[in-house]
């Protein structure tokens, strides 16, 4: 997500037609796409990249899987409901006119928002709270069901190196096993990103009221105008 969100916002419009075609029947989006899309890479994982896991197998038949695990289905879903839930999809739930004027004074979202917004979409987070442990176990037996034994390691971030060094074939580094993107690190961003929407809404919400003002003064003094003509 990062990486297309922050590092190559171009390739939002390829997620895009990934999205349309494989998603929606809009088209073709096969090996060469792909190749196009993430050639560059050494290995792919997050969002978009998972809500595409079946077609990225079949793409790539030979490639390794890493198939991260939590302790249990409901460290998973508290997880889940603490951060990308609660920061990002769970106003998609709210619904009425404030929310909606709201969202309009935002303006038009970039690309990579509205790839960001479908990813999430696909991923299922509206129905998460009801849904998420089950969406879990379903997940996690569908790649078991896709890729083969010797090409799959079921993998909890606690194990560390070895587990995953060993599967991979390199060295174990030297150093502690990285952390990174912390829950406070998540608020934290998704803190600012919210922010930037709610000054954007104000921004435009005081262009529009300056615009409004601006009619109506000009037709307050065109009806005065008139009025006077008349006399």
């Amino acid at each position: 997500m990062a990486s297309a969100v922050n590092e190559n916002p171009k390739d939002c419009e390829m997620w895009m037609d990934a999205y349309r075609a494989l998603k929606d029947g809009q088209g073709t989006f096969g090996r060469n796409e792909w190749d196009q899309l993430l050639g560059h890479c050494m290995a792919v994982t997050d969002n978009p990249c998972i809500t595409f896991s079946r077609e990225l197998i079949e793409a790539y038949p030979d490639a390794k899987v890493v198939l991260t695990v939590r302790d249990s289905a409901d460290a998973f879903w508290k997880s889940n409901m603490e951060t990308i839930y609660a920061y990002g999809y769970s106003w998609h739930a709210y619904r009425g006119p404030l929310v909606a004027l709201y969202r309009w004074l935002q303006g038009p979202r970039p690309l990579r928002l509205q790839m960001v917004g479908r990813c999430w979409h696909d991923a299922g987070y509206l129905e998460f709270p009801e849904r998420g442990r089950q969406m879990y176990h379903e997940h996690n037996e569908m790649i078991r069901q896709l890729v083969p034994p010797e090409k799959l390691l079921v993998y909890n971030l606690k194990e560390g190196w070895e587990p995953l060094c060993e599967f991979l074939g390199e060295e174990v580094p030297e150093g502690p096993f990285p952390r990174v993107n912390d829950m406070e690190a998540f608020r934290q961003n998704a803190e600012f990103g919210e922010k930037m929407f709610r000054m954007l809404a104000v921004v435009n919400g005081l262009k529009l009221l300056a615009t409004v003002g601006a009619v109506a003064a000009a037709g307050l003094v065109l009806a005065g105008r008139i009025k006077g003509l008349r006399r």
